[in-house]
């Protein structure tokens, strides 16, 4: 037997039974906390931060190469950079370009971890 704040008898079970509510409580909010730093470039943890500079006299369109798979970047314009935010899929990240006009490259995959950030440069000469 337990003696509530107020001086009342309260049993085992009945304290657990009005503390629940707050645990439960407590608990969604370290389940459904955001663990990320809204300041560090990444919305979400398992986001990588793509920065794409094209100094090619043309458009390029960007595709990112997970394990084989292509997946759409963005476009990028002649001249510009931008950048993006793509969901992390694996620890090898390589990208494929389309220049405008139908040129398309690709690089070598680099390991990445998510929350990371990588940067892609598309030259202004190419072979």
């Amino acid at each position: 037997m337990t003696i509530g704040a107020h001086g009342e008898r309260v049993e085992p079970r009945g304290a657990f039974l009005l503390l629940l509510p707050v645990i439960l409580l407590l608990a969604g909010c370290v389940l459904f906390a955001q663990e990320t730093d809204p300041f560090d470039g990444a919305t979400t943890p398992d986001m990588v931060s793509v920065e794409v500079r094209n100094d090619y006299e043309g458009d390029a369109t960007i595709y990112a190469m997970w394990n084989g798979d292509r997946h759409r970047v963005g476009f990028v314009a002649a001249g510009e950079t931008t950048q993006f935010q793509v969901r992390w899929r694996s620890s090898e990240l390589g990208f494929q370009v389309e220049l405008q006009g139908g040129r398309t490259f690709a690089t070598s995959p680099t390991l990445i971890s998510p929350r990371g950030s990588i940067h892609v440069r598309i030259p202004d000469q190419l072979p």
